[in-house]
């Protein structure tokens, strides 16, 4: 049965209630096990592409425009199972993650007001030193690689927002009230799932809380707006801020890059959770925790909530 929600999130209840006639929490297991066993399956297609495991290595690093696309593209995989659990595991139409009518409409004001905000704190101090700068790439093949990369980007994104906060925020919060279970729970999964992304301890635990963070903000607009349009907005936006404007030469996911800047030092890169206490990741963890507030701000500027 659905609980009465929080005040400030009237719109939620109907955003979840879709979930209401199927709700069992061993279905809900059941569909989380088969989407996640999707995620691992396009690494295992990729790896029967025709080419020596050197050549692969390679591939897999994602710093080239094509590799990246092609890894961006195999996302298709876990929304072809999330398609399949909603549907026949739970027996409602796929339409019914994205809730209100108005997603596309949230979706591209919050993808507008949160790219409008990041290039804005592109032109403003402090500036990124000639010095970490590598290289940077022609500007028209970079365009026609971006360009043909945003379908992709928004695929990979739509993925990761329809299953965290379509999905699961749905089949959580039909049953538990409590925030606690419906948004920081399904955004702590989605944070511990980017610790992998780093080479050491606590460059992991940074993308944990960059990743978790961006989950809480995508599950709160989700609530508040009854679609997850402007979720998938912000997410959108961050990743092509990401994606498409810096990276680190010769490193993972840099493909796409427009900026390609100096590699940071595996040494650094690799260090143990003693460096949590270190004073410059403490001001990463403070930087990460204004960068998604203000980021979540220009989204519900962006949407009027």
């Amino acid at each position: 049965m659905t609980r009465n929600m929080a005040p400030y999130y009237p719109r939620h209840p109907q955003f979840v209630a879709a979930a209401r006639d199927a709700a069992e929490l061993s279905r809900t297991l059941t569909g989380v096990a088969i989407v996640v066993l999707s995620f691992f399956l396009a690494p295992l297609l990729m790896g029967l592409m025709p080419m020596d495991a050197e050549a692969f290595s390679a591939f897999a690093k994602g710093d080239k425009p094509f590799s990246l696309i092609v890894q961006l593209g195999f996302f298709a995989i876990p929304l072809t199972a999330l398609v399949f659990v909603v549907r026949q595991l739970h027996g409602r139409r796929f339409a019914t993650l994205f809730g209100d009518s108005v997603v596309f409409a949230d979706l591209k004001r919050a993808f507008l007001g949160v790219t409008a905000l990041a290039l804005a704190m592109e032109v403003l101090p402090p500036w990124v030193g000639a010095d970490l700068v590598a290289e940077v790439r022609p500007l028209t093949p970079w365009l026609l690689a971006a360009v043909v990369s945003l379908p992709f980007v928004l695929l990979q994104t739509s993925t990761e927002e329809l299953f965290f906060r379509g999905y699961l925020q749905q089949q959580l919060a039909v049953r538990w009230r409590s925030p606690f279970v419906w948004m920081v729970l399904p955004s702590a999964i989605f944070g511990a799932s980017h610790y992998f992304n780093a080479m050491g301890p606590a460059e992991g635990v940074l993308w944990a809380v960059w990743a978790m963070l961006i989950g809480i903000a995508a599950a709160d607009l989700t609530a508040r707006s009854g679609s997850i349009g402007a979720a998938i907005g912000l997410h959108f936006a961050n990743n092509v801020h990401a994606l498409l404007l810096y990276g680190f030469k010769d490193s993972e996911a840099s493909g796409l890059a427009l900026v390609l800047l100096v590699p940071v030092d595996p040494a650094l890169r690799a260090r143990g959770l003693e460096a949590l206490a270190d004073p410059t990741v403490i001001f990463e963890f403070i930087y990460i925790l204004l960068a998604v507030g203000v980021m979540w701000l220009a989204a519900r500027v962006a949407i009027r909530l």
